[in-house]
This record gives structure tokens, sequence and C-alpha cells, in this order.
């Protein structure tokens, strides 16, 4: 009778720590994790009008961002052609601010043209889970 007791004990325990361990992992997939919030969308460009090939593109940023967890840049200039720009690693502390971004350069081989720069950010909040959003630049000329 008592191994019976014991048995079921166990039996228990593993069926709770079951449960918890599911309960945590639908909590790291689908708890809303807030992580930054863009408040000038499309970010406003900076430059002198009109931008040349091998200009660094410089835009204004209005964010606040609610995590520490660092974030993924794919930033593309999409435009009469589609050029891929180097992927960066971006930390920053949590809090609001108003930054100018100057991390792009035209490339030299970009065709004349009206461009926007877009910009995929991903945060990986925990293991099973990345957060991304895509934003954008105003348009502007290339020639």
């Amino acid at each position: 009778m008592k191994s019976w007791i014991t048995f079921n004990r166990i039996v228990f325990l593993l069926f709770a720590g079951i449960l918890l361990n599911l309960a945590y992992i639908l909590y790291m997939v689908s708890f809303p994790f807030k992580t930054v919030e863009f408040h000038n969308q499309p970010f406003p460009v900076l430059n002198q009008r009109p931008i040349h090939p091998g200009d660094v593109l410089i835009y204004k940023v209005d964010y606040c961002r609610y995590t520490s967890a660092p974030s993924e840049l794919n930033r593309t200039l999409t435009g009469p052609t589609v050029i891929t720009i180097v992927q960066d690693t971006a930390t920053a502390d949590t809090g609001c601010r108003i930054v100018k971004v100057a991390n792009t350069v035209i490339p030299s081989y970009a065709p004349h043209g009206v461009y926007y720069l877009k910009i995929n950010v991903c945060f990986h909040v925990n293991p099973l889970r990345n957060i991304c959003q895509q934003i954008r630049t105003e348009s502007f000329n290339v020639e």
C-alpha cells in the first residue's frame, strides 16, 4: 500500500512539473512583450537634397525603447532597385529619445531615382521568440 501512495505522488509531481513547463513555454511564446515604439514614421531625412552616391544618409528617429535586449537591424535601400545594406546589431538603454542616425552610406552603384530606407528591427526577447517590426524613412532623391 505504501509503494502505491509513493507511486501516486511521483506521478502527480511529474504531471504538475509538465503542466508548469507548458505554462512557462506558453508565456514565452504568447506574452505581449513591449520592445520599442516609434513616434515619427516615416523617419524624416535630414540630408541636404539631393543625396549623391557615397553620401551618408542622416535621418531622425523619435522612439521609446522598453527592453535592453539587443536588436538586429536589416536595412534595405528601396527604389528603382533594391540594395541590401550590411546587417547591424544595436544595443541601447531603455527610455525615450530623439536621435539623428547616420549609419547608412548610399552605395556608389545606386542608380538615380527616388528611394526610401526600409529597416527591419528584431528583438530576441527569449529563447523561443523574436519580435520584429518594419520601419522606414521618408522618400529621398538620389542623383
